[in-house]
């Protein structure tokens, strides 16, 4: 009688050691920061392209305003929620007569941006990132036959608007953008944003900021370039703690002189 020997078969199984699965594991999760951090880079930029935009939207229906009026209108109030009357409307009494609770400096008024005298959607109200677009003017231009007194500065302090004898040039009307960080900001309900969101910063880096963010009182704004300077903050490694003020100050500026306002009734 034949008898079967039973084979004992080891089964190769195949799979992964822990050290494998450690390996692979450390492997996603690097693609994942990076596909994260590209997505972040990317929404960055949209937040820019979408604050640029209406910024230059912005400024072509204070052009059109102008030619019309004559005159410049006063900001609207940033203090108040959505559903209030006076919501992105002029906020004053009449021409020439803004509300004092705008009162910024003895030569300029500022708060959000008058959307509905300029025609505007309430969208233009906010930047990229849902904040209020700042929005300074000179007072006397609110009135007929107005000079400027908004000086506009680069980083070390020097003009950036020049009249054709290299002369410097002022500012008739402002606006700005706070940024990512939105040091100085309203938020869309009312709220300022006046505590510091950068962590570690000194009070001479906040200097540049503390300009636009209007807590110095003055009519001095300051402008830079943003995309050298989010580059800057990512060489940096995403910390500004501790590097220049260069790396940290993240505001957009756009702005009209008189004498751009006044030319561009004639095109």
């Amino acid at each position: 009688m034949n008898r079967r020997k039973k084979v004992n078969r080891k089964s190769g199984r195949t799979g992964f050691t822990l050290v494998e699965m450690a390996v692979a594991m450390t492997i996603l999760a690097i693609a994942a920061a990076g596909g994260l951090a590209a997505i972040n880079r990317s929404k960055e930029s949209d937040n820019i392209r979408i604050t640029r935009e209406r910024m230059d939207t912005i400024l072509k229906m204070l052009d059109r305003y102008y030619l019309k009026y004559g005159h410049l209108p006063c900001p609207a109030n940033p203090t108040v929620v959505p559903t209030d009357p006076t919501f992105g409307r002029w906020y004053g009494t009449g021409v020439g007569v803004c509300d004092n609770l705008l009162l910024h400096s003895a030569n300029t008024y500022m708060g959000a941006v008058p959307t509905g005298p300029l025609g505007l959607e309430p969208d233009y109200l906010l930047d990229g990132w849902k904040r209020m677009i700042g929005y300074a003017v000179d007072q006397s231009m609110t009135n007929t036959g107005g000079t400027a007194h908004i000086a506009i500065q680069n980083g070390a302090g020097a003009s950036v608007i020049l009249k054709p004898d290299a002369t410097p040039d002022l500012a008739a009307v402002a606006i700005v953008s706070y940024g990512k960080n939105g040091w100085g900001a309203y938020r869309f309900k009312g709220a300022r944003i006046l505590t510091d969101p950068v962590s570690g910063r000194s009070a001479a880096q906040r200097t540049m900021e503390n300009y636009n963010a209007a807590v110095d009182g003055g009519t001095t704004f300051v402008s830079g370039d943003i995309f050298r300077q989010l580059d800057l903050r990512e060489a940096a490694g995403g910390n500004p703690a501790g590097t220049t003020t260069d790396q940290v100050f993240d505001d957009i500026l756009a702005w009209r002189t008189r004498d751009q306002l006044v030319n561009a009734t004639h095109h």
